[in-house]
C-alpha cells in the first residue's frame, strides 16, 4: 500500500510539474496578437535553437515552419521563407523530425529570450 501511495504521489508530481511548465511559458507575454488559426495541420521539423540564438522562456525546441507554402500571410509581412514556431505545449520528438501541427499562432514580445541584451524580441508561439 506504501508502495502504491508513492506511486500515484510521483504521477501527480510529474503532471503538475507539466502544467506549471505550460502555464510559464503561456504567461511569458501578456498580450498576445492571434496570427492565424490552423484548422487543418501543417508539416513542420523539430529544432533546437543553436548557442547564441534567442529562445523562448527557456524554451529551445521550436518548429521550423515554411511561411511561403503554408502561412503566405505572415510571408507577405516579413519575406522570410521559413519561421520558428516555439510550442506552447511540451512535445516529445526527435530533433529534426518532421511532424504535422495544428492550432493558434500567435505572436509575442518578451524580453525573456535568452541573450544578454535588455531588448524585447518577437516570437511566433503555437497553442496546440
Amino acid at each position: 500500500m506504501k508502495n502504491l501511495s508513492i506511486f500515484l504521489l510521483a504521477i501527480l508530481l510529474i503532471n503538475c510539474s507539466d502544467k506549471k511548465d505550460e502555464v510559464q511559458l503561456n504567461s511569458a507575454c501578456g498580450d498576445r496578437i492571434i496570427i492565424k488559426e490552423l484548422t487543418e495541420t501543417i508539416p513542420a521539423i523539430v529544432k533546437h535553437v543553436k548557442d547564441g540564438e534567442p529562445f523562448y522562456m527557456g524554451s529551445k525546441i521550436y518548429y521550423e515552419i515554411d511561411a511561403e507554402t503554408y502561412l503566405p500571410e505572415v510571408f507577405g509581412q516579413n519575406n522570410i521563407k521559413h519561421i520558428r514556431v516555439f510550442p506552447i505545449n511540451k512535445i516529445n520528438r526527435e530533433i529534426d523530425s518532421q511532424i504535422m501541427v495544428k492550432g493558434t499562432i500567435t505572436s509575442c514580445l518578451t524580453g525573456d529570450h535568452g541573450l544578454l541584451t535588455n531588448d524585447y524580441i518577437g516570437f511566433y508561439l503555437l497553442e496546440q
